[in-house]
Formats: C-alpha cells, structure tokens, sequence
C-alpha cells in the first residue's frame, strides 16, 4: 500500500530541493578562500565527472520507482507498457513481496553490473586522464591522487546503492527520503566546511561526500527495510509462479532506456548552447547568460516540486483509474508552476542584480528586459509540458522520446544557424531552443493530457 502524502512531504520535497541546488553555492566562498587555482580547476573537473556519471543511470531508476508503485498498489505483473488495472489498493498483507523481492534483485543486479562497468572505466581511462592532469600540477600530486581514488570508490558506490531511492520514492516515503536527503547534504557541507578551513584542500571535498551518500544509503536502508518489510520478504513463496529477475528486467528496460534518451534530448537543449556559445561569445556574455539560466533552472526545480512529490500517489491513482484525483493534481501542479515563474521571474528581474552585485558584490551582472523574460517564458513551457510528460509516464507509457530527439537536434541546428551563421550573439542562443521546443512539445503533451483526463472526467 503507498503511504499517503501530505503537506508535510511537500515542505520536506522543497527543503531537499533546495539544499540539492544550493550545498555548491553554500560551500563556494569556503571553497574559495583555501583551495587555490589549481585545486578549483581539478574540483570543477571532478564535478563534472560526476555529473556524466550519473547519465548511466540512463531513467532506470524512476522507472523501477514507478514499478515498485504499481507493486505496491496490488499489481501482479509488470508490463513493457501500461499497467493492471485493479478495483482497489490492497493493504499490504496483500502486497505480492515475492514480485516486490524479485524487483529488487532485479535492480541489484542491473546496478550491479553497472557500478563494475563505471569501475573499470574510471580505473583505466579515468585513471590516465587524471595523470594528465596532474603532470600540469604544480602541488602535491598525492593530494589529486587520493582523491581521485576516494572519487571512484564514491562513484562506484553511489551508482550500485541508487535501488534504495527507488524503493523508497516507489513505496511513497516521500518525506522520510527527503528528510534523509536533508541530514546527507547537511552532514556533506558541515565535514566540507570543517576539513576545508583545516588546510585538507580537495580530500576534505571528495571524503565529505562520500562520507554524506554512505549516510544517505544506509538511512535509506533502515527507513525501508523495517521489520514487516523483512518479514514479509524473508515469508515470500519461493514456489510461487511469479515474474523473474529476467522477466522483470525486460518490463522495464525498454521505457527506462526511452526516458533515459529523452534525459539526453533534454540536456542537449539546454546544455548545448553553453558549449557552443562559450566558443564564439566573450566570456563576460557567457556568465551573464550562465547565471541567469541556473537562476531560472532553480526556479523552474522549485515550481515543479508537486508533481514529484505526488508521484507514488499518481501511479497509484492509475491504476485504480481514480481519474478525477488525476486531474485535480494536474490543474493545482499547472496552477503553481504557472504562480512560480511569474513571481519568480519578476523577483528576479527587479531584485536579481540589486542582491547580486549590491549585496554579494559580483562582478557578473544577470539578463534583464527581453532577453531575460524570453528565457523565462521558454523554460516555463518546458517545465510545463515536462509536468505533462509526468502525467503521460504514469501511464507507463513514453510517447514523447522520439519529440524529445527531434527537438535537440533541432536545438543544434538552429544554434548554429543564429550563433554561428547569423551573430544573433544571446538572442541566438535562447531562441534557437525556444523555436524548437515551441513548434511543437510545448502545447503536444498538455494538451494530451487535458484532452485525456477531461474526456474520462465527463
């Protein structure tokens, strides 16, 4: 049975989300005063590191989220798409734990075989790039090397215990995750602080967050396998017919991989234009348009916070067919990230640049006028139709991954058009991703789904 979810999930899904975008900023000045160029540079390169592992994931772990919903919920069997429909939720008596125990082997293994994958890789080709890097380093080279070592090793980690967050956003322990969230980048910024300011440089970076996801994991672990839990898993008949670790796995792989491509899609429409525009604009342009993107990305993570903190009950309401809490939850989710950005945007173009330059004395001013409010607008239609495709996904279904493609290649090539081609400078980087999105996943999926659950709701 998912747990209901309250106000209290939506306050902790808030608090989680913004200490996940703002432990960086928070460490930044600590950052700043004690490492030195070079040691910043390396840290930066880390980051980034990082950031691409966590493309291997590639969807696999909403999508055993979503499953473990379904589970939950009474669901006998797991389905490439769509879902069982059942009359009611089942208490958790009537849960099938030998399905559930099979899933979780089932997500054991994947990452399993994934954490080796990511080993080898950074071991080998990891390894040599860094020595490259440290044969340009003027410090201690022991310094790079153990963290480098502390980085794999968390990484490797990281990416074979992500099932526990599955799990726990699967079963609809919502608040109790983010509240762990909460205590993990807690503890993450208190130990880097701390070793930072005592001279550890990047071991004290590197060894706090390995320190942080070892707490995260194990938290995960105690909050989820509680007694019942072990004891209705340890009694699930091992005789009984029910889907396989191989069954289950292709279930679920092909709409994972299709969400994982759609994650792609994504990052290049709004990733693409950094890269491209950072090789024929100035540098002064660059950060004005970086930090005002990263403003209106947190902005946009902050409105959309709903939907992801409801989405163990909206699989639940699937397959219940509940229709009419379905589209109760998508008209208040639409209402607040509509409410967001237009509150949002107009604190951050009024106040934006007075608190940035007049209190924190930055040297990087944020977009204003047009440019600024086009950047809003396109990011509200993407959060907007984005929410849609949650709505879509609980279906089981990933209608929109083919779009998604489409419209990153688009992106690209409208980036080359006005940046290189036409010196559109800014503007060419915020339309060229605005016209694509615009032309057609903007007002598809939202209209998908209002058509849908307005038709079920007559």
């Amino acid at each position: 049975m998912i747990k209901d979810i309250g106000k209290k999930d939506m306050a902790w899904g808030v608090i989680a989300t913004v200490l996940k975008i703002g432990a960086g900023v928070l460490l930044y000045p600590f950052v700043l005063n004690k490492l030195n160029s070079e040691q910043i540079g390396i840290w930066t390169i880390f980051t980034t590191i990082q950031m691409l592992v966590i493309l291997l994931d590639f969807g696999f772990t909403d999508s055993f989220a979503r499953n473990i919903s379904y589970v939950f919920c009474g669901v006998r069997r797991l389905r490439k798409e769509g879902y069982d429909h059942i009359d009611a939720v089942v208490e958790d008596e009537k849960v099938d734990w030998m399905l559930l125990r099979n899933v979780i082997r089932c997500m054991k293994r994947f990452y399993g075989y994934m954490a080796l994958f990511l080993f080898i890789i950074l071991a080998t080709i990891g390894t040599w790039y860094v020595s490259t890097l440290v044969a340009k380093y003027s410090g201690e080279a022991s310094d790079v090397w153990v963290s480098w070592g502390l980085l794999v090793i968390f990484m490797t980690w990281n990416l074979y215990s992500m099932y526990y967050q599955s799990l726990l956003q699967g079963r609809g322990l919502i608040a109790e995750f983010n509240k762990i969230v909460t205590v993990s980048y807690l503890s993450y910024m208190a130990c880097a602080i701390v070793f930072v300011m005592n001279g550890y440089g990047l071991i004290a970076v590197v060894g706090s967050q390995f320190l942080s996801i070892i707490i995260l994991r194990l938290l995960c672990r105690v909050v989820f396998y509680k007694k019942d839990v072990r004891k209705h898993l340890a009694e699930a008949e091992e005789g009984r017919e029910s889907q396989d670790k191989r069954e289950i796995f292709k279930a679920i792989a092909p709409n994972a991989v299709k969400v994982g491509l759609t994650g792609l899609g994504g990052i290049i429409i709004n990733r693409s234009s950094t890269f491209i525009g950072s090789e024929f604009l100035g540098l002064a342009e660059m950060a004005m348009f970086g930090v005002t993107l990263q403003l209106i990305v947190v902005l946009g993570r902050a409105s959309s916070v709903v939907t992801r903190v409801f989405l163990p009950k909206l699989f639940e309401w699937r397959v219940t067919e509940d229709n009419m809490h379905i589209r109760r939850m998508f008209i208040i989710s639409t209402v607040v990230i509509v409410v967001g950005y237009l509150f949002g945007g107009l604190i951050i173009e009024y106040f934006g640049n007075w608190a940035l330059v007049g209190i924190l004395g930055s040297n990087t001013r944020l977009l204003t006028g047009g440019l600024f409010w086009v950047m809003l607008v396109q990011n509200f239609l993407e959060t907007n139709h984005v929410n849609a495709a949650d709505f879509l996904l609980s279906k089981n279904e990933v209608p929109f991954f083919k779009a998604s493609l489409i419209s990153a290649a688009a992106t690209l090539v409208l980036l080359v058009v006005f940046v290189i081609w036409l010196d559109f400078g800014l503007w060419g980087m915020v339309l060229a991703p605005a016209i694509a999105q615009a032309a057609y996943q903007n007002w598809k999926w939202p209209s998908v789904v209002i058509r849908e659950l307005w038709n079920k709701c007559k």
